[in-house]
């Protein structure tokens, strides 16, 4: 049986739109440390501006600027975001189909593994990874794992009281929050280990 490789992906995403376009941001961290991050330069900016979560919560760690119009009209109510080309994050931000292309190159590292990817209340963000790919399993790299375990449900089955530290939603913050929850749970349980 090939060696297992564990996988903590965190995905911030428009929730009305379930294509790959509606990906905002896109993190992953593995067990032995590497990480991938992107930002989906093809994300609807208005459709995100219209979140009042992700304007809250996930947009001040994005590199985007918040413009507000200076003309009233129904077309420029409320605000836009744009492009900041000046901020550290900005070099992360690609179109999707070459987030797709680095996350294949990414999960070659496992071509002979059995990577299995763990995250909390991430269910959909595992359904997300997969729409880069169309949810196609045929085109989808062989070593993007296609089973997920949720550490919410690990937590309830252990009767514990744990939840993920550090959460900011910034999806590389993020995944690493889910890998050290996942690390807490298993020096807690041996049978995790095993999940």
């Amino acid at each position: 049986m090939p060696a297992a490789h564990r996988f903590y992906p965190d995905v911030e995403f428009l929730v009305e739109d379930p294509t790959a376009r509606g990906l905002v941001s896109f993190g992953a961290v593995d067990d032995a440390g590497r990480e991938i991050y992107r930002i989906n330069r093809d994300v609807d900016l208005a459709a995100v501006a219209r979140e009042p979560f992700l304007m809250d919560h996930v947009v001040p760690h994005l590199p985007l600027r918040v413009v507000h119009s200076l003309t009233a009209g129904p077309a420029l109510d409320g605000p836009r975001l744009v492009w900041d080309r000046t901020h550290p994050d900005y070099p992360f931000v690609k179109p999707v189909d070459e987030i797709a292309s680095d996350l294949t190159d990414w999960f070659a590292f496992y071509a002979d593994t059995e990577p299995r990817a763990y995250g909390y209340y991430g269910v959909d963000d595992f359904a997300r990874l997969h729409r880069l790919w169309n949810g196609r399993w045929g085109i989808m790299p062989r070593a993007v794992p296609r089973v997920f375990q949720d550490l919410e449900a690990i937590v309830r089955a252990l009767d514990l009281e744990a939840e993920p530290s550090g959460i900011n939603h910034r999806a590389i913050d993020d995944a690493h929050a889910h890998r050290a929850l996942h690390e807490l749970l298993m020096e807690k349980a041996d049978w995790v280990a095993l999940l």
